[in-house]
């Protein structure tokens, strides 16, 4: 995933449970 891709995602949901799960 590209950095802007990922800024707009957190722009859009500041926070998302799986993006989470997908750090761990």
């Amino acid at each position: 995933m590209t950095p802007t891709l990922r800024t707009e995602r957190l722009l859009l949901e500041p926070y998302v449970p799986e993006d989470e799960e997908a750090f761990v």
